[in-house]
């Protein structure tokens, strides 16, 4: 399955912000290089799945086969703004935010576990005194 395609030279990559291993174009040194490769990748079609939506596969076929022959890519300026848009709100996100988040998800798990460590110690002890 095709996941992402070398804006330079159209080989296959696993991800679009990698390097591509056949010509060592990184998309990561431009912002306009990687909303390109973003826009040239599965990635793009993540979730809006719908009637009338292209085969994403198919799509990255053709572009892949276009680049190889040495042609250009005609991108759609509407959908590179917004996947530019997304970038921005990306980016905009603080990992504070995602640390938090991921503490208040374990956080009750964490406490539960917490308070039966406590049960068994207290349990632990009483047994000791009753002996």
């Amino acid at each position: 399955m095709l996941k992402a395609v070398c804006i330079s030279c159209g080989t296959s990559k696993s991800a679009p912000w990698k390097t591509c291993t056949c010509c060592g174009f990184n998309p990561s040194t431009t912002r306009n290089n990687l909303i390109k490769s973003i826009y040239l990748s599965d990635g793009r079609y993540i979730g809006r799945k719908v009637e009338g939506t292209p085969d994403i596969q198919k799509e990255l076929f053709i572009a892949q086969n276009i680049l190889k022959s040495g042609q250009e890519i005609e991108y759609d300026e509407a959908k590179l703004l917004e996947i530019a848009k997304f970038a921005n709100e990306f980016e905009r996100v603080p990992p504070s935010a995602v640390w938090g988040a991921v503490f208040r998800s374990f956080a009750p798990g964490l406490a539960f576990l917490g308070i039966m460590l406590l049960l068994w110690l207290l349990l632990a002890m009483l047994n000791r005194f009753m002996k």
